[in-house]
């Protein structure tokens, strides 16, 4: 816990622990400080999860940081403002983002001509893209479906569903 003015706030911080670390901390060797090891769990999935790297493209920041808050401790995140922030974000990681969250209504390149530009690009062809949008129409779905989509989902998102559709399109 840490005084944070009159307000005590609790800070939570994950990070890939190994054996030798947690054996280390149980002797408090090589920690200034005394370290309860009790609070501490030992999660040999986590390097592995952190290695995903997902990309979340939205104009809105609001929901880019709703969706960064969702994955941040399982997954790397990157973010894009529209399609062509996106495009140029997918070029300089040499293509190796493993999903991709996109919006469809942003200015700029909008999500559908992302995708459009996706279905003639092999490069990211084969990267999974979940839409996340406020766009509820069936016209809408079926086409960003036939143009490649993984999933559609409608804003506003429940963020136990977004976990659990990504999860799945994962598996």
């Amino acid at each position: 816990f840490h005084q944070c003015k009159t307000i005590l706030c609790k800070f939570i911080v994950h990070l890939p622990l190994n054996r030798d670390i947690v054996n280390a901390a149980k002797n408090n060797m090589a920690f200034p400080y005394p370290v309860n090891i009790l609070q501490t769990k030992f999660d040999p999935d986590l390097p592995a999860r952190l290695e995903k790297t997902m990309l979340v493209v939205d104009d809105m920041e609001i929901n880019r940081a709703s969706l960064e808050s969702i994955f941040e401790t399982d997954y790397h995140i990157l973010q894009a403002g529209d399609g062509e922030e996106a495009l140029r974000i997918l070029e300089e990681q040499n293509y190796k983002v493993d999903m991709i969250l996109l919006d469809l209504m942003m200015p700029g390149m909008n999500g559908q001509t992302f995708m459009q530009e996706r279905k003639n690009d092999p490069r990211i062809l084969n990267i999974p893209v979940v839409i996340i949008t406020a766009d509820d129409t069936t016209e809408q779905q079926v086409l960003t479906m036939e143009l490649g989509a993984s999933d559609y989902i409608v804003k506003p998102f429940i963020p136990e569903i977004v976990t659990r559709r990504v999860q799945n399109v994962w598996d």
